[in-house]
Order: C-alpha cells, then sequence, then structure tokens
C-alpha cells in the first residue's frame, strides 16, 4: 500500500521505514511501498536522527525531502531502485548506506552539501566510472566501500581533499573490473590501513603506488598478478595478500624492495624459483592454509565483507573477531555463525 505521512516535528532518535512496518511511537502501517516520496513525507526538524529507507521502491531523492538544517546521524537508503541520485542531495549526515541500488551515474557535486562522512557504502550498485574530485569537498573519516560494481578505473584525483588528506581507514573495491594501479591512484589517503582490491582484473602496479599511505593490510587475492616489480610494496610492516594470482616470477630485487618486516602471502607453486628476502618475508600459502585475519575493534565491520567473500568470523572478545576461509564446498553465513554448505549446482567464483 502507498503510504503518506504529514509533515512532522518529531522528537525522536530513531525513524524506521523499512519493508515491513513504520515504527514512530508505534507501529502503524506493513508493507509500505514509497516509490516517489513527496517533500512533505520526511520534512524533520529534529537534529541527530537515524534516518532508515532500506527495501522500500525510492526511485527518486529530492533535497525538499528535508527540513532546512536538518542533521542526520545515519541516512539508510539500501535495497531500492533509486538509479541516479541528483547533485547536492544530501541533508548533513555522518554516515550514508546506499547498498544494492541500480545506481550507474554519480554527479559531481554530489557530496557538497556534506562537511564530513565516517562511513559511506555504494555496494552492489552499477557504477562504471566515478567523477575525478568527488570527495575533495568533505573529510572521509573512516570508511568508503566501492565494493561489487563495475569500476575499470579509479580516476586520478578522487581522493583529492582540501585539507590535504582524508581521514579514511578502509577503501573496498574488490568485485570491480580495475586493471591497474598507477602511483597517485591514491594520493590524498594518508590514513589508510586497510585496503582490499580482491577478485578485481589488475595487472599492473606502479613503483610506489601506495605510497603516503598508511597500510597494514592489503588484499590483491584473486586478481591478474603475474610479476612483482621493484618498490610496488615499499611500505613497512604491511601484510599483501597475493594468493590466487598467476605469479610467474618475482626477482631478488623486487623482494629487496618489499619494505621492512612486510609479508607477503601468496602461491609459491607457479613460481621458477623463490628467492631469499633481505627486508620482506614471503609465505607460501594454498586453498587450506589461507592465514586468518585478526580485525581490532576499529576494524570489525570488515568482518560482514569477508563473510560474503568465503569467510567465517568469530568473536574472539574485547571488540576483535577472527576471521579464516570456509573449507571448499561451502561459504560463508552470518557473523559467528559457521560456514555453510554450498547450494546445489553452485560454481565457485
Amino acid at each position: 500500500m502507498m503510504l503518506s505521512i504529514p509533515s512532522l516535528v518529531l522528537d525522536l532518535a530513531v525513524i524506521i521505514l523499512g519493508d515491513t512496518d513504520l515504527k514512530l511511537t508505534r507501529q502503524l502501517s506493513s508493507d509500505c511501498d514509497i516509490r516517489s516520496p513527496t517533500p512533505s513525507q520526511f520534512r524533520l526538524s529534529y537534529n541527530r536522527v537515524r534516518r532508515t529507507l532500506h527495501d522500500n521502491e525510492l526511485t527518486t531523492l529530492s533535497k525538499s525531502m528535508f527540513a532546512e538544517n536538518v542533521s542526520l546521524e545515519h541516512l539508510d537508503l539500501c535495497d531500492n531502485n533509486i538509479a541516479r541520485p541528483t547533485a547536492d542531495f544530501f541533508p548533513e549526515t555522518n554516515r550514508l548506506m546506499l547498498v544494492s541500488n541500480n545506481i550507474a551515474f554519480i554527479p559531481e557535486g554530489m557530496f557538497q552539501s556534506l562537511k564530513n562522512l565516517s562511513k559511506i557504502t555504494f555496494y552492489g550498485n552499477n557504477l562504471s566510472s566515478l567523477p575525478a574530485g568527488l570527495f575533495e569537498t568533505i573529510n572521509l573519516t573512516f570508511s568508503l566501500d566501492l565494493s561489487n560494481n563495475s569500476l575499470s578505473v579509479i580516476p586520478r584525483g578522487l581522493f583529492s581533499a582540501y585539507g590535504g588528506n582524508h581521514g579514511l581507514l578502509i577503501l573496498q573495491l574488490q568485485r570491480n573490473m580495475l586493471t591497474c594501479l598507477w602511483n597517485d591512484t591514491f594520493q590524498g589517503l594518508g590514513s589508510l590501513a586497510y585496503l582490499i582490491l580482491n577478485r578485481n582484473l589488475i595487472h599492473s602496479i606502479a613503483e610506489r603506488a601506495f605510497l603516503g599511505t598508511h597500510l597494514k593490510c592489503l588484499y590483491l587475492v584473486a586478481n591478474n598478478i603475474s610479476n612483482v616489480h621493484y618498490n610496488s610494496f615499499a611500505l613497512e610492516n604491511m601484510d599483501i595478500h597475493l594468493y590466487k594470482n598467476n605469479i610467474l616470477n618475482i626477482s631478488q630485487k623486487a623482494l629487496n624492495g618489499v619494505g621492512n618486516g612486510s609479508t607477503l602471502y601468496m602461491n609459491c607453486n607457479q613460481l621458477g624459483r623463490l628467492p631469499l628476502s633481505t627486508n620482506g618475508n614471503i609465505i607460501c600459502v594454498n586453498d587450506e592454509t589461507f592465514p586468518s585475519l585478526k580485525l581490532t575493534s576499529t576494524f570489525t565491520l570488515l568482518a560482514s565483507s569477508f563473510e560474503k567473500q568465503g569467510f567465517e568470523c568469530q568473536d574472539i572478545g574485547k571488540g576483535r573477531s577472527e576471521c579464516g576461509p570456509c573449507p571448499t564446498g561451502t561459504l560463508g553465513g552470518e557473523f559467528g555463525k559457521k560456514c555453510k554448505g554450498c547450494p546445489k549446482g553452485a560454481v565457485n567464483i
């Protein structure tokens, strides 16, 4: 049924307009279907609220939906049919969720009305390109998820910031169509600690591609990398996950360029020879010996991402999680639950 909501001035901390009910102070309706909201439906004057509009059939958005100067802690627009957000639409918010829509285009100036975003998620859309300088007017402070799209290139200047560097700690770009990484691809991400690039088509990594970041964990699993070049991984104390590539050669010079205390995890069965290490280390892995991943409390949000990539994750106390690969023939599930058997006819991708 279509839902009509009068203009409201609310004294509420949480507003949920999900797929099953509308909760204000009591349940008002079920099976809500909000396709094209009118300005009066959601106008708010209460600051720091959480707005959840997931799993409806929203197709369009308008800035006039929100009262002037409203400030939202969390705006959830996941699982709708939004195809083309408008520029300068969003009210001030701290976390923006746009998972599983039909977004194929992001306009320049989309975030020009925002100052800071701690978490932004575009997982599972149809993005094939991004405008350069998309984030230059805001400060990304924690997590950006662009995974499960069709991005073939990261434009130079994408992460430019007026203040010099974003505070971003986590960047997820897995399951796209990226082919190469330039030496300035991640310029502007001086605080970046986790970078996930699994299951792209990456075959070329420029020298010093990650210089200027603060990477501790780099995931390049299941790409098209065949050679490791000198100074591609020059950062110190970094874990570099390269298994499920087709690496045929790694020269002594290339390994000498690995930063002190860094470790390369890779399949070694196709290497012609295994060079000695002077700075970093090589640990050979196979399908049965993938390293487990320990996540501190700051990075536990990555657990759900790893579960979508074939891991199972468990709480190990003090807000920490540990994720390990699911055995062959099983797949990841919900947090804290064991891997479950693959459905009949499933194909390993």
